[in-house]
């Protein structure tokens, strides 16, 4: 951003199209159905803020400010669909905030540095198979919501005005997340919800990364 000419100012917004089909095979239990779900790709609309502007009369000494998605998707099976006890819906979305500081040196360098923060959304349900087919499946809920932080910094170098070179390291960011499923329409469906929080875990996390 030490490159550019007075205050500047960005506006983004686009859909994410996602698809997702899933194929039954031929040596599927009987007992859970035919049907494929459909196609679970749910549109998301992801929008981006940025703004940059110079600090003091020498142009030398910049500030950046971001805000927009970092990562997401969701998905949505019918109910009915085969795979309805590992999975009904998914949902996972991550806005984050960015400040950053960036100086020019000379001519030729520049470098910078910021924080990342980042809110972490999930949601994810699953049909439970009760005992009695002539109960209701009943279902498990996962939601939760944590922060992570990341630090970048950025050395810029520009031999000639046709040439730049760059190098943003970027540290590790995770969204910690530790929770315990919920459920409702109980049923006979206490020893697969143990069964299930068995294999879910204590906690999970998702994160991001980087360099450029």
């Amino acid at each position: 951003m030490t490159r550019l000419e007075g205050r500047q100012m960005l506006l983004g917004l686009q859909p994410l199209v996602p698809s997702a089909e899933f194929d039954v095979g031929p040596s599927t239990d009987a007992s859970l159905g035919t049907a494929d779900g459909g196609d679970a790709g749910i549109v998301t609309p992801v929008g981006t803020f940025c703004y940059a502007r110079p600090i003091g009369s020498d142009g030398k000494l910049w500030f950046g400010f971001g805000v927009g998605g970092l990562a997401g998707g969701a998905f949505e099976f019918n109910d009915d669909w085969i795979g309805r006890y590992y999975l009904t819906e998914l949902e996972f979305s991550a806005l984050a905030a960015a400040g950053s500081l960036g100086y020019r040196l000379n001519d030729q360098w520049s470098i910078g540095g910021g924080v990342l923060i980042g809110n972490g959304v999930l949601r994810e349900e699953a049909a439970i198979n009760n005992v009695l087919d002539s109960i209701p499946d009943g279902l498990l809920e996962v939601d939760d919501t944590a922060l992570g932080i990341a630090a970048a910094g950025s050395v810029l170098y520009e031999p000639t005005d046709r040439t730049r070179r760059n190098r943003s390291p970027t540290s590790k960011g995770f969204w910690r997340m530790s929770t315990s499923p919920s459920r409702s329409r109980r049923g006979w469906s206490c020893c697969v919800l143990r069964h299930t929080r068995r294999r879910i875990g204590p906690s999970f996390r998702y994160g991001w990364s980087g360099s450029g």
